[in-house]
């Protein structure tokens, strides 16, 4: 059994210590509305988002729902031959859905981004940052994968 974590793939910050989910601010203003208020975003203790993801057949998925001891997943790979060639459901355009046994994924993880760096990054030298530089990874717990 999964339990998906309550935030997964939503933009989360932490402003005064508090764990909030922001409303967006005006088009090219870094600023997020917060409890009603403008917080330009290097006023952010921390900006986020975390996604859950699995393997399956040794390729990466973000998960979308978990029932009845079935998984359904996004393909997050770049191997764009692949999914066709397993018969998933979807198109290059649309992206690639697997709905799988439970039984057959690996890997379950929870991958957070950390926007405040990236952001930062970006100001200070003009450009996006290397793939992954703010990226964190780390194991699904025993209470996120319970296994049967």
């Amino acid at each position: 059994m999964i339990n998906i974590i309550p935030h997964e793939n939503r933009t989360m910050v932490v402003f005064k210590g508090e764990l909030k989910w922001p409303d967006s601010g005006e088009p090219g203003d870094p600023a997020y509305e917060i409890d009603g208020q403008r917080v330009p975003f290097d006023e952010l203790d921390a900006w986020y988002t975390e996604r859950m993801m699995f393997d399956w057949r040794g390729q990466p998925f973000h998960i979308q729902r978990c029932s009845a001891g079935r998984v359904r997943g996004g393909y997050a790979g770049d191997d764009y031959d692949w999914p066709p060639r397993q018969g998933l459901d979807g198109s290059f355009y649309d992206g690639w859905l697997c709905d799988v046994p439970e039984s057959e994924i690996e890997n379950l993880r929870v991958e957070k981004t950390d926007l405040l760096e990236t952001w930062r990054y970006r100001k200070t030298f003009g450009v996006e940052p290397p793939e992954g530089l703010f990226a964190q990874v780390r194991p699904a717990t025993d209470q996120e994968w319970v296994k049967e």
